[in-house]
């Protein structure tokens, strides 16, 4: 019983919460799945929560399966500086010197490894950087190329990942994308859960589901679909340029005005 109730103790001690993420309290062998609108900012949202984890001090691994290292570790860099594009690129050498002196401690790291790699990978991770936090990006991108049954091999590998974050306690935060919505040149419907692409095993394994999508210009709404807790959602400041989440505006009046009652974004408990 004593070890049971250790076992209990140390998981509550190591909660990691976010800010860009509300609600959840993420317990470190929890899987959760991060989806929403195309071209709502998926990427950027996942590397404000590597920033974050990193400037806390909490070793995150990014896999960066869709885009791969360079591009991803750029945008990466401009979130976590805060500049554009083009302000990263007119940068001289003395600023990236100052740069490298900053986040070269910070710890975050990089890798794309093959479908049969990732075991191993995830056993490099711990072993060498005590990795707390897995990000991946994306699910659909790193099984697209199977022989296998599109839906199984989506479904074998988020147990996959499940088993690695029980045997390991590393959290892993998961991109997938929906199914393509019906409709041209109408407004995105925000979406649900049964929304994402592939089995129910998508939306039924995981302990959290988190929704993005963007109910105006320049501002990202994050839904918690799926929770251990309080589920609801936020809308957040959010500068595409930079792909910096900012504050949490949801209960600004000039915001509220003119939506409708089930834009209101109440929170919600179960």
């Amino acid at each position: 019983a004593k070890v049971l109730i250790d076992s209990i103790k140390e998981k509550t001690e190591n909660v990691i919460k976010l800010k860009c993420i509300p609600f959840v309290e993420f317990e470190q062998d929890w899987i959760a799945i991060l989806s929403g609108v195309s071209n709502t900012g998926k990427t950027s949202h996942i590397l404000n929560v590597a920033s974050e984890l990193a400037e806390r001090g909490i070793p995150t691994l990014i896999l960066p399966f869709e885009r791969g290292i360079r591009t991803v570790g750029k945008r990466f860099l401009q979130v976590q500086l805060k500049k554009t594009q083009g302000e990263l690129d007119a940068m001289s050498d003395a600023e990236w010197d100052v740069v490298v002196e900053d986040i070269q401690d910070l710890p975050v790291y990089f890798s794309v490894p093959s479908r049969e790699e990732i075991r191993e990978t995830v056993i490099k991770a711990k072993k060498l950087f005590n990795t707390k936090v897995i990000l991946v990006d994306h699910l659909d991108y790193l099984v697209r190329k199977s022989t296998e049954n599109h839906n199984v091999e989506t479904s074998n590998t988020l147990q996959e990942f499940k088993s690695l974050a029980q045997e390991f306690n590393i959290v892993f935060i998961i991109v997938h994308h929906i199914k393509k919505q019906d409709g041209h040149g109408s407004v995105p419907k925000k979406p649900k859960m049964e929304d994402l692409k592939g089995s129910s095993s998508i939306y039924q394994d995981p302990e959290a589901v988190i929704m993005l999508s963007s109910p105006a210009k320049g501002e990202l709404e994050v839904d918690i679909v799926k929770n251990k807790g309080t589920m609801g959602s936020r809308i957040f400041d959010f500068n595409l340029a930079t792909g910096v989440v900012g504050d949490d505006v949801t209960d600004i009046p000039e915001l509220m005005e003119g939506r409708s009652g089930q834009d209101k974004y109440k929170d919600v408990k179960f």
